[in-house]
């Protein structure tokens, strides 16, 4: 399937999808809409414009969205209003990847969140493939985990989570890059059992399917948000 039949499939699967995982979280519990992987990330679905009060009230001063523009939900607008940097890293669903220069932009966002103490929401559609891929390059950059490590961590977290071979293959090169040396000897080579497999229509029910990018807003630590722990709350 060539880029523009994966476009469209997308465009035509996102409302349907986006219904069928807004019904999932209300019969299932443990389907929630976000979940928090470390104390300054959570990691989740598209959120709505209801779900803005809710993420300040957590303590989220960043979200990172790896959406296409007819997926994006949320104006960057809204966020800025509320005291929300927005970072906007445009990836196709599916089958696609960001870019190893994306990736190092998203994860340094993190990282400057995390260092003033401020929590970053990351998603893309379904919390699964797109916003995976950045969360386990932060955990291997600055958390010092090997791949594999991360990605148990995360599933632990989010026992969703479901990386496409595009989206291990980038993972695999930015973890080459930047795993300490000890720890790369030991970095996964291929992805756990089960989890990075091809395509298939079951993929396309509960996958993920670009706005335009934004400016990366400055973030200082002229005030340093108190770190705390918190109850990921399911979303719609």
């Amino acid at each position: 399937m060539d880029k523009a039949a994966v476009g469209a499939a997308a465009r035509a699967l996102f409302y349907p999808t986006l219904l069928y995982n807004v019904v999932r979280s209300k019969v299932q519990a443990e389907f929630r809409w976000w979940d928090e992987v470390d104390q300054f990330i959570l990691l989740g679905a598209v959120p709505f414009r209801r779900d803005v009060s809710r993420l300040q009230k957590l303590g989220v001063h960043g979200v990172i969205t790896l959406n296409e523009p007819f997926e994006t939900l949320v104006p960057s607008s809204m966020y800025q209003s509320r005291g929300i940097d927005h970072l906007v890293i445009p990836t196709r669903d599916y089958m696609f990847a960001p870019s190893l220069v994306d990736i190092n932009r998203a994860v340094d966002f993190i990282h400057r969140n995390a260092s003033c103490g401020k929590i970053t929401y990351i998603h893309c559609k379904a919390g699964r493939g797109r916003s995976t891929t950045v969360v386990l390059c932060y955990l291997v950059k600055y958390k010092n985990m090997t791949l594999e490590a991360a990605f148990n961590h995360v599933r632990s977290k989010r026992a969703r989570v479901l990386l496409t071979r595009s989206q291990w293959k980038v993972v695999q090169e930015f973890s080459k890059k930047n795993e300490l040396p000890a720890a790369a000897s030991n970095s996964a080579t291929a992805p756990p059992a089960g989890n990075a497999l091809p395509l298939t229509g079951a993929d396309l029910d509960v996958n993920d399917p670009p706005e335009a990018p934004t400016e990366d807003a400055s973030l200082s630590c002229h005030k340093s948000t108190p770190s705390r722990r918190m109850i990921p709350l399911q979303g719609e």
